[in-house]
């Protein structure tokens, strides 16, 4: 999965579909989300390309796949679209840690699990004690 990005525009969206069917196809919520983490974690990432302040101005994922420009935030926004596509209920939060001067798009999963606050971690709610929540935004009013 490393040289997705380097491919063509419709190779690596057939990737995001294979990835969406696999993840389907998986039945404990552990390993789906370690399969999205493991094909996200493979981005190239640069300077900053969203704004994570105004979710109104998110690209959909296939415009973000057409760009192929990666940030950290743009990395928790694709995987909640990915985790949306594949039924599975997530929310994006804008959060912000005081203490890292830190502030970042991550990805609640079931009301329980975080994804891309911590590199290559599945982490549980609680560490949420860790940071305060800016915005919490449904994938769903993102998507058309």
């Amino acid at each position: 999965m490393r040289d997705t990005w380097q491919l063509p525009l419709k190779p690596r969206l057939r990737r995001w579909r294979e990835l969406r069917k696999e993840i389907v196809e998986i039945s404990d919520r552990n390993a789906q989300l370690r399969v999205v983490i493991d094909f996200w974690k493979t981005t190239p990432l640069g300077t900053r390309v969203i704004d994570p302040y105004d979710h109104t101005t998110w690209p959909n994922p296939w415009d973000l796949l057409n760009t192929n420009h990666y940030d950290e935030n743009v990395v928790g926004l694709c995987m909640a679209y990915t985790l949306h596509y594949c039924d599975i209920p997530c929310r994006i939060l804008h959060v912000q840690n005081v203490e890292n001067s830190e502030i970042k798009l991550i990805v609640l999963v079931d009301n329980m699990h975080i994804l891309n606050y911590n590199y290559d971690t599945i982490n549980t709610k609680e560490v949420t004690n860790e940071f305060n929540v800016l915005t919490e935004i449904e994938v769903s009013t993102l998507v058309k």
